[in-house]
């Protein structure tokens, strides 16, 4: 809307400075060449906040198709807990699997969102970075569903690797993310090797190409 009206605009001033003809004509031109782009300045402004707020509301609205749930907040509570050193066996249940299956299916339509450029990392980082690696990162969430029935998450392991490397670009330290207390650490790629998985092959399958 903004954009067709500053053609609009655009096109008005061409007309009153080539159809002027007065002796004052350089005065008039003057200024409505400098109106002209004081408008075009304001319609671009006004344009790029709409867009930022525009994409905030998405982003938020995405992030209730999950979130704020009381099933799956407490599945996420749970891994953290185990992130902490709690035992997976005797703090994770079966009601929790659904939640795990319904996080790395919204992930799959996240993954989708950043590589069609409609939401960016650096938007998005601080929001939903840690609960990603926390469920990426977690031993039962490997053995359980992540890596043997990776073929319906290629989207994840794409986006993984992506936010992976975003990180380090970034300088930022990712022990906090993906460290289990008291156990060694093991990268998803090497999760993936131990169980026979490909997992470059499915970070390639998890790429939307352009």
């Amino acid at each position: 809307m903004s954009f067709f009206f500053f053609l609009i605009v655009l096109c008005m001033v061409i007309l009153l400075v080539f159809l002027d003809h007065s002796e004052n004509s350089w005065i008039s031109r003057s200024l409505t060449i400098a109106i002209a782009f004081w408008s075009a300045f304001m319609l671009l402004l006004q344009s790029r906040r709409e867009k930022s707020i525009n994409q905030a509301r998405f982003i938020v609205e995405y992030g209730r198709h999950f979130h704020g749930t009381k099933g799956n907040d407490e599945m996420l509570s749970k891994l953290e807990r185990c992130r902490k050193g709690a035992d997976e066996k005797k703090t994770i249940t079966d009601s929790d699997y659904d939640s795990i299956v319904n996080y790395l299916t919204w992930c799959e339509g996240l993954s989708v969102l950043i590589q069609q450029n409609v939401m960016d990392l650096s938007t998005i980082d601080n929001l939903y970075s840690y609960n990603f690696f926390l469920v990426t990162s977690s031993p039962y969430v490997r053995e359980k569903e992540l890596i043997p029935q990776c073929v319906f998450y290629p989207g994840v392991f794409y986006l993984h690797k992506l936010w992976v490397e975003y990180k380090i670009q970034t300088k930022q330290d990712i022990s906090i993310f993906v460290q289990q207390a008291g156990k060694p650490y093991v990268s998803l790629k090497d999760a993936c090797t131990a169980e026979g998985k490909d997992y470059d092959a499915l970070v390639a399958r998890g790429k939307i190409k352009q």
